[in-house]
């Protein structure tokens, strides 16, 4: 009488379709496994990073940047915007970071400056009469991505004299990834 088990008629399929020995197929299974694995890492994508905001009636999109300052307790984002070859845009704020929630900024917790190739860069320090705010929408702790939005008013603190008296990011949108 012929008796065959589910194992070994499984095993007979699969040696047949694949052309492969059972017993190498071990092999093929943990590589095809490591593969998967190494696939799956954290990648730096940073062309899908990014902090972009409204500045007047242009968008204005920068490149990101974080670090952490103090006793990492605080969280520092860059923003910067190439113009041209040697002149630079870059929006700074910090927060003193405890994931989701809103953050009121005051004083030195943002700058804007603006240099130039040739000439005089210039400073601006946040307007304190207007209300200046980073909400942090989403966190995710695994993999360090951030996203939220801004809104950052500037007046001018020193610099060129032709620049503007004021700057503002309205409707700020930022993902992020933290250090």
């Amino acid at each position: 009488m012929l008796c065959i088990t589910l194992r070994d008629l499984s095993v007979f399929v699969f040696e047949k379709i694949t052309g492969i020995d059972m017993k190498k197929s071990g092999l093929l299974i943990a590589a095809l496994c490591t593969m998967l694995m190494l696939s799956c890492q954290k990648e730096n994508q940073p062309h899908q990073l990014f902090v972009g905001a409204v500045v007047g009636n242009t968008n204005w999109l920068g490149q990101p940047s974080t670090s952490w300052l103090g006793n990492r307790d605080t969280l520092q984002v860059q923003g910067v915007k190439t113009v041209v070859i040697g002149s630079n845009q870059t929006v700074s704020f910090k927060v003193r970071f405890n994931g989701v929630g809103n953050y009121a900024l005051r004083d030195s917790q943002a700058s804007y400056l603006v240099t130039m190739e040739a000439g005089q860069p210039t400073n601006y320090k946040l307007d304190t009469t207007k209300t200046n705010a980073v909400t942090i929408t989403g966190f995710n702790s695994s993999t360090g991505i951030a996203t939220g939005n801004f809104q950052l008013y500037f007046v001018k603190a020193s610099g060129n004299p032709a620049s503007d008296d004021a700057v503002s990011f309205t409707n700020g949108h930022f993902w992020i990834q933290l250090p």
